[in-house]
């Protein structure tokens, strides 16, 4: 199956859709896309390709439903920035006290997920200069693998004036 490819879900909010009237056949792309197995998962700025299982990021701006219209029309007015919560979950499995101190510390440390495909100049980057865990302390009672669900939120770091950093990087632009 394709339980290995990147997957990603985007919900957008826009007004006044317009079209141009002439909807053709579109272009679906040969290029191969990107897979989890060519990612590279840096926690703490240690790599951690192998430990994390699987891992989701949610952006949500919280903006009110409120401020999105105005009396008497159907299309979004100006819209507020709201205060913006990311986190990302991920099952990781714990090789060394080193995640599991910061996971139960609640200490903040810097995240990336980097997919660069091997084969083209394809790039997709995700960076959060500041996360902390937010999830239950997992108490380990024996000698075994643990692999944990962990929660993780982004914080807005002042230094590099950003919550969350998206680099797509393609044939066409790059874009950060």
């Amino acid at each position: 199956g394709d339980a290995g490819l990147l997957r990603a879900t985007w919900e957008i909010l826009g007004a006044k859709l317009e079209t141009d009237g002439a909807i053709g056949t579109p272009t679906i792309s040969t290029l191969l896309p990107f897979v989890w197995h060519e990612g590279t998962i840096t926690l703490n700025a240690v790599n951690k390709s192998t430990q994390v299982k699987r891992f989701a990021l949610d952006y949500r701006n919280n903006i009110p439903i409120d401020d999105l219209y105005a009396f008497s029309t159907t299309e979004p007015t100006l819209i507020r920035v709201g205060r913006a919560d990311i986190t990302c979950d991920m099952d990781i499995q714990f090789d060394d006290t080193a995640q599991y101190d910061l996971f139960k510390n609640g200490t903040e440390f810097a995240a990336k997920f980097d997919f660069i495909h091997t084969t083209t100049p394809y790039q997709l980057t995700f960076e959060m200069p500041k996360v902390v865990y937010r999830a239950a302390v997992p108490n380990p009672d024996r000698r075994e693998q643990i692999v944990i669900p962990a929660r993780m939120e982004a914080r807005h770091d002042t230094t590099d004036a950003t919550a969350l950093k998206i680099t797509l990087i393609n044939q066409q632009a790059s874009a950060g």
